[in-house]
């Protein structure tokens, strides 16, 4: 398989920032591991601030692949390039083969839309998108096309098939569709008031948004009113938003590779803060769903679909007081 060439500028070293940028990888998860694993071990420049060289972007690089394969921090942080390389063959290799294939309506996920991101044919994909968007409506594109697409994208990237670049550019593609969708919803539905009001985020250090917005378009699309706060909102900013924005529901998407344990953590912490009678629903990543440690009366969706039912279910409980 031909691998993606991982070109960066040329540079003798590398801020905390360019890191963050070019792996995805926060500042505190690479702090993290300078101490607990010893690598990254950046230089220090004379004000004190961490250098680090394109050996460690290049392992860096690796390393975010694995772990959104599925593989522990404390199993590959240490580990040397060629390993890690090693290491993502061996995922590359047992991983499922990747062709077209049937979603559960009949229409067809082809491998072709895969290659116009390698491509960087991006005007085709974004209007192939649309085209199904038209077709068929959002709810089902997003259930059938770009949700399978995104998952398709990951795992494209872990082998090395997408840059980082692409990877980001099929985001800020599809995102430009969704928020287009919404607003074009939010035209057509009627002037009234509309309920329940949904809070929007990602916890501390989830950068991923694009789930999140998936979610917010069912949520326009059964009319609710959405108050989208973006990625990375601290605990005590989400809780006072929720608070002083009179929210019904506050809607928290995590990504697949979220540190299982930190997210159940500040779940509990939300649960036990936010106002009486603010519900919390969440999704994202499939670990959590049958987690035992999840707090009491929060709600999880395996897919965003998910959420039209539960808002039927929140909307007779409120009817019924």
């Amino acid at each position: 398989m031909n691998q993606t060439t991982h070109t960066i500028l040329p540079a003798e070293n590398y801020s905390i920032s360019d890191i963050e940028r070019d792996t995805g990888l926060s500042k505190m998860t690479l702090r993290m591991w300078e101490h607990r694993y010893g690598f990254p071990n950046p230089q220090r420049d004379a004000q004190g601030n961490r250098s680090y060289l394109q050996s460690d972007l290049d392992k860096l690089v690796v390393i975010k692949r694995l772990l959104v394969a599925g593989y522990r921090p404390s199993k590959v942080a240490r580990l040397s390039l060629d390993e890690l390389h090693a290491l993502s063959k061996t995922a590359q290799e047992s991983g499922s083969e990747r062709h077209s294939r049937k979603t559960k309506n009949g229409q067809t996920l082809d491998i072709e839309w895969i290659q116009w991101l390698k491509d960087n044919e991006s005007e085709r994909f974004r209007r192939a998108v649309q085209q199904q968007l038209v077709k068929y409506g959002l709810a089902a594109t997003i259930e059938n096309i770009i949700s399978p697409l995104a998952r398709e994208v990951g795992v494209a990237w872990m082998h090395g098939e997408l840059s980082v670049f692409q990877e980001h550019l099929f985001t800020e593609t599809i995102q430009g569709i969704l928020r287009d969708a919404m607003t074009a919803i939010d035209i057509k539905l009627p002037d009234e008031i509309r309920t329940p009001r949904v809070l929007l985020t990602t916890l501390p250090q989830e950068k991923h948004t694009l789930g999140l917005l998936m979610a917010e378009c069912f949520f326009a699309l059964e009319n609710c009113e959405r108050l989208s706060l973006g990625a990375d909102t601290p605990l005590s900013e989400i809780l006072a938003a929720a608070g002083e924005l009179n929210a019904d529901i506050v809607a928290i998407g995590v990504s697949t590779h979220a540190p299982v344990q930190e997210v159940i953590q500040n779940l509990k912490q939300l649960r036990q803060n936010l106002p009486v009678g603010t519900a919390l629903w969440m999704g994202g990543n499939a670990a959590l769903f049958n987690s035992k440690r999840l707090p009491a009366n929060t709600v999880f969706f395996r897919k965003a679909q998910d959420i039209i039912e539960a808002l039927a279910a929140w909307r007779a409980k409120r009817e019924a007081i």
